[in-house]
């Protein structure tokens, strides 16, 4: 379950005690978290300061924060209202008032996870940072199938729909490609994957990163052999950049530099590349190519509701149809 590499998964470490703070942001960046950026702050005035222009996906909060910094966060952003996930930290104490106290406040302000200092190591850490980001990722999701279907919506008032349905049709399908899906191996483990369900492809040397959208409607991405996989690529694929190729319906808006897609991720534009996609998006009816790639990005996502743990190893394979 990872979000993709290059989408923000900002952090802010809100801990007064600035040993404690460089150790944390040192434990992400040994972990290998994913972070954007992680920031450090020691009030909560510097906090909302910093928030004003970087709102942070996950703030690591300590408890121990003097004149109650931390009730008086938890009242700035009441869980109802806050754009980010939490995770709290604080020195663990045996008086049973005080467990009651950490209890309560994990309840009612819907923290993802509690981390008592000096007693956890960076497997702990690994995991409630991970707990956040699959959080992130259903939200994500969720805000992706929503993009799709409003995408859809204002393709059907889109001035090119003016052809007949058959020549539509034809024009959609000529697009598509005979091969519907490819397969590849992932430890050993073969896997099928739709040609609908392929967002983007990013080219390395000899191989691809293909991101697509799996079972469990979580947005991952595989290693793939160029020279396998390259071939198969149907005209739906579009090259947008000597390194870039993208599924044309999940293309938002083209800039004159970028080809934003309804997942909010900018790809490169190649000026060499750009006239080609614009004559080619005028060529292809909007509503009916986002109409045959809707039923799979849509049902499948939403069928399968628990994402699953993926290892952070990315596996080659070998890809046939």
């Amino acid at each position: 379950m990872n979000l993709p590499r290059n989408s923000p998964f900002h952090v802010l470490i809100l801990e007064h005690q600035k040993p404690i703070s460089r150790n944390l942001e040192k434990d992400l960046k040994f972990i290998d978290a994913g972070a954007t950026s992680i920031r450090r702050v020691f009030t909560p005035e510097e906090a909302y300061t910093e928030m004003e222009v970087f709102m942070p996906n996950l703030v690591i909060l300590s408890l121990d924060l003097p004149e109650q910094g931390a009730t008086q966060f938890f009242q700035k952003f009441p869980p109802e209202q806050r754009p980010f996930s939490i995770i709290i930290i604080n020195t663990p104490s045996t008086n049973p008032a005080e467990q009651m106290r950490l209890m309560q406040i994990v309840a009612e302000q819907h923290i993802s996870y509690y981390l008592p200092l000096r007693l956890f190591g960076n497997e702990t850490l690994k995991r409630a940072v991970e707990s956040v980001r699959r959080t992130i990722q259903q939200q994500y999701m969720t805000e992706y199938q929503q993009e799709i279907i409003q995408s859809f919506i204002r393709s059907l008032k889109h001035p090119l729909f003016k052809l007949s349905e058959r020549n539509a049709l034809e024009s959609v399908v000529s697009f598509t490609g005979e091969k519907s899906s490819f397969s590849f191996k992932v430890e050993e483990q073969e896997m099928r994957v739709a040609w609908d369900k392929v967002i983007r492809l990013e080219s390395h040397e000899n191989y691809f990163d293909v991101w697509y959208m799996d079972a469990q409607g979580i947005y991952t991405v595989h290693l793939a052999r160029k020279n396998e996989v390259k071939p198969l690529l149907p005209p739906i694929i579009y090259k947008v950049h000597r390194s870039h190729w993208v599924h044309l319906a999940y293309i938002k808006t083209v800039t004159a530099e970028n080809v934003i897609l309804v997942n909010g991720e900018e790809i490169p534009l190649g000026r060499a590349e750009r006239q080609g996609l614009l004559t080619t998006l005028e060529k292809i009816s909007p509503p009916l190519l986002v109409l045959s790639v809707l039923q799979n990005a849509i049902s499948d996502t939403t069928e399968h509701q628990t994402p699953r743990k993926r290892k952070r190893k990315r596996a080659w394979g070998g890809i046939k149809v």
